[in-house]
């Protein structure tokens, strides 16, 4: 485990890091951290010693989230703090930062007293593991909180159901519970119904959180219609027009599109029939089609989840991705599932287990997975993104 020391230097103080043998930066994040581009991450300075380095954070002026937690929170302050929390672990999501190199304990997190605005420590370490969930950093929030004495404090056992609610939590009921506590009542605008199950989304999701129903199959949009009238010349109105997602033609009437169309050798697409012999670039093109995809962490290597079940093992026969090198994993271990828009993972009666974020997850059980999680099986560790 890396040594971490609280030094002075110059009037300011620095929460220093210290690299192990063998170990190396990661210079992307490295360069996204100096240039301050994920808000609520604190700026580093990289000093080289030899074949080593040090990681130097300025925290003058903070004080540990820890003492900040024993200060005595109310219901405001309790969702403050957990809103900025949220809102920098979704920053992290955006920017492919993964939560096993964010320090996660309470005395290396920082907390400004004035703005009460929260700092992670981010270490751009390669194959750096902070062996603590997310889940576990959120309700060791709850269990070290010093509540105040006037406030009725459901909202806290609300908060501790919603964590405790599966061996994941929702994370979208997690924003909705936020946005309650703090007041923020989502507007019509900003949810949208479910058609089939009625549950209640975010205006931007995909697909529904409860069923995973797809959600953008239709939507309606309002603009002016400036179409000229001649029975009322200075009229215009404004009417909301239904767009559709077309459905999917049968699988004959598709072959029958296909064959109406070839490709000559310079990649031009012609559609036959045309009588002026029009050359139509690109007809008939679909859109490449995108999925999930595993960060393997000893090689750094990115792997396509590209079938509805992917089964990983050391089975190259019967496996979409062969794990040749670890002896560890086993012949059929896990398959990732895709399913509605929405993904899971069963472990396959392997002997040395499947972890999710560090929690052995059971066998033969369909288990969700969200972006940003890891993924071990066995000592193999991946990290899923989405």
């Amino acid at each position: 485990m890396n040594k971490f020391k609280i030094v002075t230097r110059n009037h300011n103080k620095y929460l220093c890091v210290k690299s192990q043998k063998g170990q190396q930066l990661n210079m992307n994040e490295v360069e996204v951290i100096t240039n301050r581009k994920v808000v609520g991450l604190l700026h580093t300075q990289v000093q080289h010693k030899g074949s080593g380095f040090k990681l130097d954070y300025n925290i003058t002026g903070y004080i540990t989230l820890s003492e900040y937690l024993r200060s005595t929170l109310n219901k405001p302050l309790f969702a403050m703090l957990l809103g900025n929390i949220f809102t920098i672990f979704q920053n992290m999501q955006t920017s492919h930062f993964s939560f096993k190199n964010l320090l996660l304990n309470q005395n290396q997190i920082f907390v400004d007293p004035a703005s009460k605005n929260i700092f992670f420590v981010f270490l751009p370490i390669q194959y750096f593991d902070n062996c603590t969930s997310v889940k576990d950093f959120y309700l060791s929030i709850a269990g070290k909180t010093v509540f105040a004495s006037d406030d009725n404090t459901d909202y806290v056992k609300e908060y501790i159901r919603i964590l405790n609610s599966g061996i994941n939590f929702s994370v979208f009921e997690l924003e909705q519970y936020i946005a309650k506590l703090s007041g923020k009542q989502t507007s019509d605008k900003q949810k949208q119904n479910c058609k089939k199950c009625d549950a209640i989304n975010t205006h931007t999701s995909q697909f529904c959180n409860s069923c995973g129903t797809n959600l953008k199959q239709e939507k309606s949009v309002v603009r002016e219609d400036t179409t000229y009238d001649p029975l009322n010349p200075n009229k215009t109105k404004k009417d909301e027009i239904k767009e559709e997602v077309a459905p999917e033609p049968p699988v004959q009437e598709k072959n029958e599109k296909v064959k109406a169309v070839t490709e000559n050798f310079s990649g031009v697409t012609t559609v036959l029939g045309d009588a002026n012999g029009t050359t139509v670039l690109g007809a008939y093109e679909e859109e490449e089609p995108t999925y999930p995809y595993l960060i393997r962490e000893k090689s750094q290597e990115n792997i396509s989840v590209n079938k509805p079940v992917f089964r990983i093992g050391k089975e190259k026969q019967y496996t979409d991705l062969f794990v040749s090198d670890n002896s560890a994993v086993s012949r059929s271990h896990a398959d990732i599932i895709t399913k509605d828009g929405r993904f899971y993972i069963v472990d396959k009666n392997s002997t040395n287990k499947t972890y999710l974020d560090e929690r052995a997850i059971p066998p033969e059980k369909e288990v969700e997975i969200f972006s940003g999680m890891k993924i071990r099986l066995a000592n193999e560790d991946f990290i899923f993104y989405v």
